[in-house]
């Protein structure tokens, strides 16, 4: 009978979380959370992209593809020092990719999704580390990655 007793109020085994379901569940997140402006015909450039980002980065991309660096540019400000400009990101290496793609509104989308998914996967690796705990770090990386900072107003 004690046996038996001591049988009933042991802990049940608790199966253990393959390492891969947490980078999964980020990279899902970041899929479901970004879908709609990736796949539909009727969203435009998320936020300020348009008036930020696209214009400087399509410009760059052209002068690039096209041969030429664009050190300097007549089109705004009575000529601007456009290389130097960090809006235009041209020595960032995760832009490079779009930029030789080619900058389109869609791929402007799939670099705001690429720095969400970035930043997602940099906090859940932060908080895993500070806090011990993936379920806990997965909640970091969510509260960060796919904040009013990346999403915008």
């Amino acid at each position: 009978m004690a046996k038996l007793r001591n049988k009933q109020l042991a802990p049940k085994p608790t199966r253990a979380v393959p390492p891969y379901a947490w980078p999964a569940a980020i990279v899902l997140a970041v899929l479901i959370f970004y879908w709609t402006p990736l796949t539909s015909a009727d969203a435009s450039i998320q936020w300020d992209a348009v008036d930020v980002h696209y214009s400087s980065q399509k410009y760059f991309a052209d002068r690039v593809t096209g041969g030429a660096l664009p050190f300097w540019t007549p089109y705004i400000f009575c000529g601007f020092p456009f290389l130097a400009d960090l809006q235009v990101g041209a020595f960032y290496p995760p832009n490079w990719p779009f930029f030789l793609a080619g900058v389109t509104p869609r791929g402007i989308q799939m670099e705001l999704m690429l720095h969400a998914l970035l930043a997602c996967f940099g906090a859940f690796l932060l908080a895993r580390k500070v806090l011990g705990s993936p379920p806990a770090a997965l909640a970091s990386a969510f509260l960060y990655g796919l904040s009013v900072f990346f999403r915008g107003p």
